[in-house]
Order: structure tokens, then sequence, then C-alpha cells
């Protein structure tokens, strides 16, 4: 269990580092500028998360409220953002900015009427916010599945390939494991447990995807 929650921190910061150096690597791809800007601040707040959650855990601190700011909100926009950027279809667009308007106002209605952003997480937000987040990285295999999208391209070395690939594989696990097991609460903890290693092995594999994604056209170039 601590070997997987130390890999899992290590992750996020190897995939920070990878993230940062591509700064240095020359004549990189400007149209990736955005996004990989994007996916920057994306695993800073992944860091940010950890190193908040090890302190306030240290000292018996409640931290519902940086995990529902941070993990919840923070990062579930940043990725809607993300596929609302390389989206190049005009409806699809107004449908993610709807999509965005609904995520946001549940969770403020949630916060406020329901359930304190501060005392306890937010599972039915989360579950929402997955679900849109399944349903976009779906939308962007249907595209290529129907040739709307990167025909004659070597999909291994297009950066969003990979990141909407293990975004889709996190949030479906995420999402299975935040709402039925966490909204049963006396399920037996030993049941719970291989999901939630299973979770954690998923999201530290995002993270170093995250920071090698944009190195995908140096490494696959020219290969088919």
């Amino acid at each position: 269990m601590v070997q997987i929650m130390n890999g899992y921190i290590i992750s996020i910061f190897v995939s920070l580092i990878f993230s940062l150096l591509y700064f240095l690597v020359k004549n990189r791809n400007k149209e990736y500028n955005t996004t990989h800007l994007l996916i920057v601040f994306f695993i800073v707040v992944g860091s940010t998360i950890e190193v908040i959650g090890e302190i306030t855990s240290s000292y018996g601190i409640n931290n519902s409220l940086y995990y529902n700011l941070l993990f919840v909100y923070v990062q579930t926009l940043l990725f809607i953002y993300f596929f609302y950027l390389i989206s190049e279809n005009t409806q699809w667009k107004k449908r993610i900015i709807k999509l965005t308007t609904f995520f946001v106002c549940f969770g403020l209605v949630y916060s406020f009427y329901f359930r304190s952003i501060h005392l306890v997480f937010h599972n039915y937000s989360f579950a929402i916010g997955s679900l849109i987040l399944i349903t976009l990285a779906i939308n962007f295999f249907l595209d290529i599945f129907n040739l709307n999208k990167y025909e004659d391209t070597n999909l291994l070395a297009i950066p969003y390939f990979w990141i909407v690939t293990v975004i889709l594989f996190f949030y479906s696990a995420a999402f299975f494991y935040f709402t039925p097991i966490r909204l049963l609460y006396d399920i037996d903890v030993a049941l719970a447990q291989p999901v939630f290693l299973i979770l954690r092995f998923l999201a530290g594999l995002m993270y170093v995807i995250l920071g090698l994604a944009f190195y995908a056209p140096c490494v696959f170039k020219g290969k088919y």
C-alpha cells in the first residue's frame, strides 16, 4: 500500500519534470503550445493536491475542501477545457460550453444546499464530471474511427491520442470507485482495497503519460 502511494507521488513529480523539460525541446510543434501549458498546469495542480494532502493528513485536518476544489472541480474543468481546445467541431464546442455551465452550476448548488464543500467529498459532482469527460473522450475516438480526424496520420505520434486514452481509462475507473463504492459506506474495506490500488496505478500512469505525451511526435516520427 505504501509502495503504491510512493510510486504514485513519484509519478506525478516525474511527469512534472518531463512536462517542464519539453519547453527546452527545439523545433517543438507550436500547435501544441496552448494544450501543453494546460497540461503542465494540470500536473502542477495534481502536485499541489498531494502536498496539501500530506500536510493536512499529518496534522489530522479535514482536507475535503482542497480535494473538492482542486481534484473534483479544477482538474475536471481543466480537462473539459482541453477537449474544448482540441475540438474542431463548432457544434461540439457549444455542447462543451453547456456541459461546463451545467457542471459548475451543479457544483455550486450542491455545495450551498446539500453538502458543504469543506466537510465531505463531492462524489456526485465528481461522478457528473467523470461522465462528461468520458463522453468527450468517446466522441474524440468516434471522430477518429469515422476518419473525421487525423486521417492518414500516425496516431501514436499525436499527443492528444495518448492524453485522451488515459483520461478515458482513469475517469472510467474513478467513476465506478467514487460513486458505487463511496455511496455504500458499509462495504467491506477489503473489497474496496483492490479497486483503490488499481485506481492509484491508473492515476500514476495518467500523470506519466501526460508528462510524456508531447514527446510522441519526436519518438514516433516516420513510424506507422
